[in-house]
């Protein structure tokens, strides 16, 4: 459950999330939704040090790990707006994939850094395991909190921001008319939603599948071919149009799912 609720909250979070760059523009916003994902961090790796911590709260803190998903959307909306039409594949699709990355990047860094007692001055300590090493979980949250902060500083002094971007929430709300609307995010639901939850699951179900295995040193291959192949996929809907690619990819998740499911024993 708490490692969907951010899946969850990221998902409905991306709706409004998306109307915020041309309200605010793209320089205060980046700088400001970066800027508040700190509070999951640190929140998170108080959390996991302190025993009595209530389920009720982990569950919050999944919930607001949810803005990082969402700030992908305000992303991808501030990127478009730099590029001409025939351009915008490769540049939103590097966008996307270095945003994706970040799934790979979390799960190969995060079993290294629990191991180093990196932030003891900030009152991390470590859970002793059995063969008498030292655990230190919080770091899977706080490594990313410098990272953060140079982040928004970047963002807030390094960004431009275009005056042609901005637009009222009045003049924005006419697209949910659109009838393509509706059916891109259909087929995005069955792509980019495909990703994210392979992405989440490859590591449980495969220690599950395989306990004999040390699945942490692989389970990141995943998402990085996924988010390196996203790139890619830009620049060549570029060439080849969009739809020409999208229809393509459903051939070959559909293809490759079946194999997975003859895989299966019955």
């Amino acid at each position: 459950m708490l490692t969907a609720l951010p899946s969850v909250s990221g998902a409905l979070l991306r709706v409004p999330y998306s109307f915020m760059v041309p309200l605010f523009g793209g320089r205060r916003w980046t700088a400001f939704s970066t800027g508040i994902l700190v509070i999951p961090c640190v929140w998170l790796g108080f959390a996991v040090q302190d025993t009595s911590t209530p389920f009720s709260t982990f569950i919050l803190i999944s919930l607001l790990c949810g803005f990082a998903g969402a700030n992908f959307a305000s992303s991808m909306a501030n990127i478009s707006f730099f590029f001409p039409k025939q351009k915008q594949g490769g540049a939103l699709g590097l966008n996307g994939g270095l945003g994706n990355m970040g799934v790979s990047v979390m799960q190969l860094v995060a079993p290294l850094v629990v191991s180093l007692s990196v932030f003891a001055v900030f009152g991390s300590h470590g859970v002793e395991q059995p063969d008498g090493s030292q655990l230190y979980l919080a770091n899977a949250a706080w490594i990313w909190v410098p990272f953060l902060a140079i982040f928004t500083l970047a963002a807030w002094f390094g960004m431009n921001e275009l005056a042609t971007s901005k637009a009222s929430l009045k003049d924005q709300l006419p697209v949910l008319k659109r009838g393509h609307l509706w059916m891109m995010s259909l087929l995005y639901l069955a792509t980019f939603g495909s990703f994210i939850g392979f992405s989440a699951g490859f590591a449980m179900l495969s220690k599950t599948q395989f306990p004999e295995v040390q699945i942490l040193h692989y389970a990141f291959f995943g998402p990085l071919i996924g988010a390196l192949a996203r790139s890619a996929g830009g620049a060549i809907s570029d060439r080849l149009g969009g739809t020409r690619v999208t229809l393509v990819n459903f051939v070959l998740m559909a293809i490759f799912s079946a194999l997975l499911f003859l895989t299966l024993a019955f």
